[in-house]
């Protein structure tokens, strides 16, 4: 929430601006109009937001294309990307409340505290935290029409799979998509791995390679004999 409020939203309003001051673009078709391009991202994206928090708060879609944007749609957007800047502000300030409410519970005496404050010192590594942080100066990217996440990506969630069976997912999210459903990512790791181990041993066990190799060398004698 912190990072659809912080950079994600205003990025899509810088995108919305330049559409706006570019009113001389509204009607171009050229899809690689700077005016087209930052349309096809904004509808990009705010169908991925619609789909992730409910239809019916944004009506202007269809404008969102080459030639269709006019000024109901501008006002309508930007209205919308002020909806969602609240609602993401609000999640936010749920989420640290909720924070330091689990801190206060697990700090409520000098004991519980010593306790907290060891397993800070224990597990806590600040090498590693600014590694998944990934504080760095690009905080978000943009590909093909859609925008990245790059900075705090162990707390990403924004999962937009390709295919049912998509899992493909940046270094240190927290979740992985596969067949309509999420997973943690540890669990999930395993079991590929444990999936791959087992089918690699029944590969060796019915000598499956040794098989195909056999087959490809009585093929390549065969194609031999027949030209000589």
């Amino acid at each position: 929430a912190e990072y659809k409020r912080t950079y994600y939203i205003p990025k899509l309003e810088s995108h919305l601006a330049n559409v706006a001051n570019n009113r001389s673009g509204w009607r171009q078709t050229d899809p690689q109009h700077a005016v087209n391009k930052s349309i096809r991202t904004l509808r990009s994206e705010l169908e991925h937001e619609i789909s992730r928090i409910g239809a019916g708060r944004y009506d202007e879609l269809e404008k969102l294309a080459p030639g269709k944007f006019d000024s109901s749609a501008q006002v309508a957007t930007a209205r919308f990307l002020e909806t969602l800047k609240r609602y993401y502000a609000l999640r936010s300030t749920n989420a640290m409340a909720a924070r330091d409410s689990l801190v206060r519970t697990l700090t409520g005496n000098q004991d519980a505290l010593n306790r907290f404050q060891l397993l800070r010192l224990r597990y806590q590594n600040e090498a590693v935290t600014e590694t998944v942080e990934n504080k760095n100066k690009t905080r978000i990217a943009e590909f093909e029409g859609e925008i990245v996440q790059k900075i705090f990506p162990i707390y990403f969630d924004d999962h937009r799979p390709s295919h049912l069976f998509d899992f493909k997912a940046n270094f240190y999210v927290p979740t992985k998509h596969f067949a309509g459903r999420y997973y943690d990512t540890y669990y999930f790791n395993i079991s590929i791995i444990w999936a791959m181990t087992i089918g690699l041993y029944l590969l060796l066990y019915f000598e499956v390679l040794k098989k195909i190799v056999h087959g490809l060398e009585m093929r390549r004698k065969y194609k031999r004999a027949v030209n000589v």
